[in-house]
């Protein structure tokens, strides 16, 4: 990515000599060779800044620089041909290659300043070629890389700006990108990819603190996959990798936005419900016990396997000082009931009692 950037910058600068060279070499070399390599090396620039981002519109982004690299071709065919179209042409296609890369850091989501900087400087450039491949095609062939205009100088002004900020910006975003990334990595189980034990511990104390505030109940689900080292020992370990990854795709079908859900470790995970209270936290582990119940999962051989659930429920009632380490032992000794009773149940802790009993 960073090896795309470079060499579309370089390519830019020899683009850069050829076309100032015009008149002390072939024309072959400072007009078709030049703009060539200038129009390489803003797609290269472009598909560099598209591979950067992680965002939702990313295959979008790289099939649109596809539609601006058919187009570069094209003028690398046909400007040999075309005179007159070369300034047209050319301005054009850096348009809509530029437009791409633009238009996904300015529509990312919780999208930073920077983010925001580049994406409009690259805006900016993009609209100033727009406008130089109008005035060129209104204007006919009175537009070159000489002619001194109001045109002219609005679009060198731009290449000279993102020459100058750009290449910081880049250098910026990856650093960005590494550090969001490392942040992740932190922060996530690296099998199941949802939050490890610490950053679970994290959000769901935001979570209960809100909910405290706002004297709201909150609820919060213990689960284990029972028998799982028989598991391990039939199918082998890649096949319990499997089940982990399975069941955390079940639950995140259920999940709100607001709740909170991690690996606690091994094949136990909990879940966080914020504003929930004790029959609907009931209702939703009855829902995540029947559907683990029902789910059969097909090995890469096409063996079924099964798996079930046992889950202890706590409940924290609104206005009752709460805090999770006491909800975890709570909903920890009615899982630990849930196992006694046979597995494959759901035991909810009686609110204000430390004693577990059988949810209904």
């Amino acid at each position: 990515m960073l090896s795309w950037f470079l060499a579309g910058k370089a390519l830019q600068a020899c683009a850069a000599l050829l076309l100032g060279l015009r008149g002390h070499v072939p024309l072959v070399l400072s007009n078709h060779l030049g703009n060539s390599a200038a129009l390489i090396g803003f797609v290269l620039e472009a598909a560099a800044l598209v591979n950067l981002q992680e965002s939702e519109y990313r295959t979008v982004l790289r099939r649109t620089l596809g539609v601006g690299i058919f187009i570069s071709v094209t003028y690398c065919v046909i400007q040999h041909f075309n005179p007159h179209w070369r300034v047209f042409l050319i301005s054009l296609a850096i348009c809509c290659i530029l437009l791409v890369p633009a238009g996904g850091l300015l529509s990312k989501r919780g999208g930073s300043l920077l983010t925001r900087v580049m994406g409009g400087l690259y805006f900016l450039f993009a609209l100033s070629m727009g406008y130089r491949a109008y005035s060129s095609w209104t204007l006919g062939h009175r537009i070159t890389l000489l002619t001194t205009n109001t045109v002219q100088s609005v679009s060198f002004m731009t290449i000279f700006l993102v020459m100058l900020v750009g290449n910081l910006g880049f250098l910026l975003l990856a650093k960005e990108r590494d550090d969001r990334r490392l942040r992740r990595s932190a922060m996530r189980d690296p099998l199941t990819g949802i939050w490890n034990r610490r950053a679970f511990l994290e959000q769901a104390d935001k979570m209960l603190d809100l909910c405290q505030r706002e004297r709201q109940p909150v609820s919060l689900l213990l689960m284990d996959l029972d028998r799982f080292k028989r598991v391990n020992d039939t199918y082998g370990h890649a096949v319990g990798d499997m089940v982990l990854r399975d069941f955390c795709k079940l639950v995140g079908q259920t999940l709100r936005c607001s709740d909170v859900f991690g690996r606690f470790g091994g094949e136990e995970f909990v879940l966080f419900l914020p504003h929930a209270g004790q029959d609907e936290a009931i209702a939703v582990a009855e829902r995540l016990r029947a559907a683990a119940e029902a789910r059969v999962l097909l090995t890469p051989d096409r063996v079924p396997v099964p798996y079930r659930v046992s889950i202890g429920v706590c409940t924290w009632s609104a206005g009752t000082p709460a805090d999770l380490p006491r909800m975890l032992q709570r909903a920890d000794t009615a899982l630990y009931a849930a196992k006694t009773k046979g597995r494959n149940q759901v035991v909810a802790a009686r609110q204000g009692n430390s004693l577990p009993e059988m949810a209904a």
